[in-house]
């Protein structure tokens, strides 16, 4: 075997295997793109080989290109359109044999190629819509005359990949090859795809060029509709509607020019605020568990684990790790409690089963490893308990001291508390260096964040244990400093403020909601309001209320009154929305009639708020308290901020995270908004300027810049 650059070739009986080799996931950079180049011209013009196939070493094809390249520019050197048209016109047959993924690139590849044939378990997808991008070499184009431009639709536009046996059947895979149990599946499929090379040897295979298979035609009726579903699953994205139009060119051009079309969009999404940030978010999404001076070599993954209250959260959590195949204990002072616990998580995985997402025998051996119990006893072998009760300190801390009795050494002990004291719950328990925040989000078996936070003596093998198991059960896990509300919940109050705020001042709290909708955020501050319940908010406010004795920031007049008229949100069937027509809720005269009553007691006469007021006083607040975490050390790094607000809360990924897209928006041009605010009220917590907005500014770099030189200077040290 010869390595070429970042690729491994060998001929074995007339075929040349070219192996993609650059590491674990062969992304399409520069030394594969060169690799690939030079070892497929090496191929050609050896008169010893009669066919060419195409794979990946370890342990997938080439599963996409090398996102970091985006930024330098050199994604421009050796451009893959170049060499996968060489491959689709070489005068020998060319075959990708597949296993893992084939995504983006790596299946742009597979299609260039005059045959595919893939491993039972591949995938197959051109995810770039993901990333605000369309497929560039030559995906939208090959790919509709492969399976057809309905089923091509679906891929492009939404990113979601197929299996191999779904491959099979659209057309996209010629032979899907079952790997024996016990066999390497790299190694078997490499066997295959040289004896599949063989028996094509000598035959006629130039039909097998996408470039001279027409595109069978499709009526606009279907583009359009596409269109217009993307438009409503897709908000705030641009990306999908352009893959659709190129789909739509490949039914209408010569595939030349549906290349040339293809590369302009291209290049023009590529350069998209949208595009941008939803790179930015795919980095983040892999940093924010990147710890520094936290080695994962000091995790320990629990075989066993004990949740505390079987209430909606509590079963949320145990589906999370008998998912993964660890055993559970979940813990309740009732039976009647766990037995609710118990029907929450069966109706839970028979509705996914109903959805294709579990079979009936996987939901009844994940059944099996929940184990409902009354005794704390029951938790004495338990590698890691979560403790899931309501936001009571006093029971926390009971709970914590009763842990501590019965727990075994080495056992890590996490609340999931959204806002209460680390500190003090580790503070009742022999072992505060064993304890640490595992903030869950509702529903915790859907939301994707996990807000772990450190107590002042949580010990690196926690933290590091925390971070593995977030990884473990597919969240997306967050490390935060201990301090009330972390950096979710923190964020949230200042915008929640601003919004009730303006209400006051004589904006209508629906004009409010369908200005945060309409920048991107799933549902606005007074719908997440009455979705949580508003008696929810109100214990928080009190909560933080003594922490700070701040009455002036952390009273709302309307939410304490709607509380006080039991006016709760959904779960009363009124809040600041009337429920009791409609799921959705609407405009409530009774909850108007409130504000008008309240304005008249504090002597506010009503001014009209416009629509980029109210988008600039929630999300500039939301911005300021950012930076006040940062300072605080609440928060390590920016993109930890990103993550939470866009994992956890719904900030849009189009918009990158609020730093992220205070750095977008010019923090200059917020400072000097932020003075504007803080000279009307100046009484306004949410308006004092924060040290580093006004440091940043005065530097003149963005909040990433400024931590990015931050961590240099560390290096250095």
């Amino acid at each position: 075997m010869v390595k070429i650059d970042g690729t491994n070739y060998i001929v074995e009986g007339g075929v040349a295997l070219i192996g993609a080799n650059n590491g674990p996931v062969n992304s399409l950079g520069y030394p594969l793109r060169s690799g690939l180049k030079k070892s497929f011209e090496k191929a050609v013009a050896d008169p010893n080989v009669q066919a060419i196939v195409f794979y990946g070493e370890g342990r997938t094809f080439p599963a996409g290109a090398d996102i970091s390249e985006f930024k330098t520019g050199k994604v421009n050197q050796l451009p893959l359109p170049a060499i996968y048209n060489a491959i689709e016109d070489s005068p020998k047959p060319c075959i990708a044999a597949v296993h893992g993924t084939a995504l983006g690139g790596g299946c742009e590849l597979a299609l260039s190629c005059h045959y595919r044939i893939a491993a039972d378990k591949s995938k197959f997808g051109l995810p770039e819509v993901q990333l605000g991008l369309l497929p560039g070499a030559g995906g939208t184009q090959r790919l509709p005359r492969v399976v057809g431009p309905l089923v091509a639709l679906e891929m492009i536009s939404t990113g979601a990949p197929i299996g191999a046996w779904k491959a099979e059947q659209v057309g996209l895979v010629d032979h899907v090859v079952e790997v024996p149990k016990g066999e390497h599946q790299l190694n078997f499929l490499k066997q295959q795809a040289v004896y599949f090379g063989q028996s094509i040897m000598g035959k006629p295979f130039e039909s097998r060029r996408v470039r001279h298979q027409p595109c069978e035609p499709l009526d606009d009726f279907y583009f359009d509709t596409a269109l217009m579903n993307a438009k409503k699953a897709a908000r705030g994205h641009v990306a999908p509607a352009v893959c659709i139009e190129c789909v739509r060119a490949a039914t209408k051009m010569p595939i030349n020019e549906g290349f040339e079309f293809e590369k302009k969009n291209f290049f023009k999404l590529a350069m998209t605020p949208e595009s941008r940030s939803l790179q930015h978010v795919f980095f983040a999404q892999r940093a924010v568990t990147k710890i520094p001076g936290i080695p994962m070599s000091l995790a320990k993954i629990p075989k066993k684990v004990g949740i505390i209250g079987a209430g909606t959260m509590g079963a949320g959590i145990a589906m999370c790790f008998a998912q993964k195949g660890i055993e559970v204990v979940l813990k309740d002072i009732k039976k009647e409690y766990c037995d609710r616990g118990m029907k929450i998580i069966k109706k839970n995985w028979q509705r996914s089963a109903r959805k294709g997402k579990w079979s009936a025998y996987q939901v009844k051996s994940m059944m099996k490893l929940v184990k409902p119990s009354l005794d704390y006893a029951d938790l004495a072998d338990v590698d890691m308990v979560i403790e899931a009760v309501f936001e009571n300190m006093n029971l926390k801390k009971k709970i914590f001291k009763s842990l501590d009795e019965v727990c075994k050494p080495g056992c890590v002990l996490a609340t999931n508390t959204s806002t209460l004291d680390v500190d003090e719950i580790a503070n009742s328990t022999s072992r505060p260096e064993s304890v640490i925040g595992m903030h869950f989000f509702s529903p915790a078996n859907v939301m994707k964040l996990l807000e772990n936070v450190k107590g002042e003596k949580t010990s690196k093998e926690v933290i590091a244990t925390a971070t593995a198991v977030g990884k473990l059960i597919g969240k997306i896990p967050i490390l935060v400093g201990n301090g009330f509300g972390f950096v979710g919940n923190r964020c949230i109050f200042p915008y929640s403020v601003e919004a009730e705020g303006m209400v006051l001042e004589g904006a209508t709290p629906y004009d409010v909601d369908k200005t945060v909708y309409k920048f991107g955020m799933p549902m606005g501050p007074f719908q997440m309001g009455d979705l949580s319940g508003n008696d929810v908010g109100a214990k928080i406010r009190k909560e933080q209320f003594k922490h700070t004795g701040r009455p002036e920031y952390y009273v709302n007049d309307v939410s304490d009154e709607l509380c006080a008229q039991g006016l709760l949100g959904q779960k009363t069937k009124q809040g600041w929305y009337d429920y009791t027509k409609s799921r959705r809720g609407k405009p409530s005269p009774q909850t108007l009639a409130i504000v008008d009553k309240v304005r008249a007691k504090k002597g506010i006469t009503p001014r009209t708020v416009s629509a980029k007021e109210m988008e600039e006083r929630c999300f500039y607040a939301l911005i300021c308290e950012g930076f006040r975490c940062l300072e605080d050390g609440v928060a390590a790094r920016p993109l930890d901020i990103d993550g939470i607000m866009m994992f956890g809360y719904g900030f849009p990924v189009t918009k990158g995270g609020p730093m992220f897209y205070a750095d977008r928006v010019g923090l200059k041009k917020i400072l000097k908004k932020v003075k504007e605010f803080h000279a009307a009220e100046p009484k306004n917590r949410n308006w004092e300027v924060p040290a580093l907005l006004q440091t940043c500014v005065d530097q003149k770099v963005g909040v990433y810049k400024y931590y990015a030189r931050l961590a240099k200077k560390q290096a250095k040290l």
